[in-house]
């Protein structure tokens, strides 16, 4: 299931910011994005949308005034760079409150709340995964270990090769720790994929991954307990 989203700021930089998020989280479909309050208003007239990103200040109608007209049926996620509208963001049962500028980890967070409070949690034996445009669902079961390059993470399955711009701390943090290790700033591994683990480096299958120094002992322990 996708997400419909509208994102409504009046600074453009931090319009074309959400997007950017938005694009690396998989559940997220950016219907509508804009400066303009009443052009934001006329398109939800005309559109089902399922989660709203609002600015809190802005020229002409504010955030708060925008939750006021559609009813406040939507779901809304504030942004601002004022923290003193926090107190009135959460009295209209907000899921959320950015406070700017706010990282990708942070946005993340707040669509995770969304989620959680309907129920839309990411099934806990795959992953929903964007690339290329499309949505992959990858089950847990066939991963073997997942790479970090600059901007983008490879996600290496029993089958196929999935790349993905998102952030390997943003998997580390989604994948069951039972399951996966991070064993390098750049690796994390399947516990059901590992062959055998050497000094300084895990063996899966015919690859060999570089353990970091700074994750040897907590990897040693972690192959010990399977």
């Amino acid at each position: 299931m996708r997400i419909k989203c509208l994102i409504l700021d009046d600074e453009p930089l931090a319009v074309r910011l959400m997007v950017t998020y938005a694009a690396k989280v998989p559940e997220l479909e950016v219907v509508m994005s804009g400066t303009d309050p009443r052009t934001a208003l006329s398109y939800l007239e005309r559109h089902p949308v399922d989660l709203l990103f609002l600015d809190i200040q802005m020229p002409g109608m504010n955030g708060l005034e925008i939750i006021q007209l559609t009813g406040g049926q939507i779901p809304v996620i504030l942004t601002t760079a004022y923290d003193q509208f926090a107190v009135k963001g959460f009295e209209l049962d907000a899921v959320d409150y950015l406070l700017k500028p706010f990282s990708f980890e942070r946005f993340r967070a707040s669509v995770d709340k969304y989620l959680q409070r309907h129920h839309l949690v990411e099934r806990e034996d795959a992953l929903l995964v964007r690339s290329a445009g499309q949505v992959h669902r990858i089950p847990l079961a066939h991963i073997i270990y997942l790479e970090s390059l600059r901007d983008y993470v490879i996600i290496h399955t029993t089958d196929r090769s999935v790349r993905t711009l998102q952030s390997l701390q943003s998997f580390a943090e989604r994948l069951p720790e039972s399951d996966f290790m991070r064993v390098h700033r750049s690796f994390i591994v399947s516990r059901a994929h590992l062959s055998y683990m050497e000094r300084s480096a895990v063996v899966m299958g015919e690859k060999k991954i570089p353990v970091g120094a700074t994750y040897r002992d907590a990897v040693k322990r972690w192959f010990s307990q399977g």
